[in-house]
């Protein structure tokens, strides 16, 4: 049984410090799977049909490093918060490019998880998307207005990491599955 030690640090941070990994987590593995396709990554960031195409190229070699970036500052406690704001704008961007893409009726591969596979653009990306925006505001409204006293031990803090990884991997995973029997779905009928 995991256990956490018997400080005052309180849960609120300890979920916060969760959910910060978590998405971290998910940033990690977003970025390595799309620095393996770097061409793939293009190509999805034309396919949306959102940008000039001079920018295609550079908007698909940025996005591996910010996400990079933003995951490692999701870690570092002295970034969190500005990395936080990063990651959710990034993840507002993607978001509203789903959207547009759900509402022209078009049918894409988002390629969001590069060379370990992509789905099809569809609502489940959109809860994806959400649910990792939740996590983001949950790391936010903890930094910003939660108690300075809640520091987690370092112990703690990687009991935490430890406990973020097979979640981050099983909601990955799981999402995957769901958008592949969706567009499976959607094939047949």
């Amino acid at each position: 049984m995991i256990m956490l030690s018997q400080t005052s640090f309180g849960y609120g941070a300890a979920s916060a410090l969760l959910c910060s990994y978590f998405v971290a987590d998910i940033l990690l593995v977003a970025a390595v799977a799309k620095g393996l396709d770097m061409k793939g990554t293009a190509r999805a960031v034309s396919d949306f049909n959102l940008l000039p195409t001079r920018l295609i190229r550079p908007v698909g070699f940025l996005l591996p490093l910010l996400e990079t970036l933003f995951a490692m500052g999701l870690i570092a406690e002295s970034l969190r918060v500005p990395a936080a704001l990063g990651a959710a704008g990034l993840l507002c961007a993607f978001t509203f490019a789903i959207a547009v893409t759900i509402f022209r009726g078009r049918r894409i591969v988002c390629n969001c998880f590069g060379a370990l596979g992509s789905g099809e653009v569809g609502e489940l990306s959109l809860v994806r998307n959400g649910l990792l925006l939740a996590s983001l505001a949950i790391v936010l409204i903890s930094a910003l207005f939660g108690d300075a006293s809640g520091t987690v031990p370092l112990s703690d803090k990687l009991t935490l990491w430890v406990l973020s990884v097979p979640i981050a991997l099983t909601f990955v995973l799981s999402m995957e599955v769901l958008g592949l029997r969706t567009a499976k779905s959607r094939a047949v009928s």
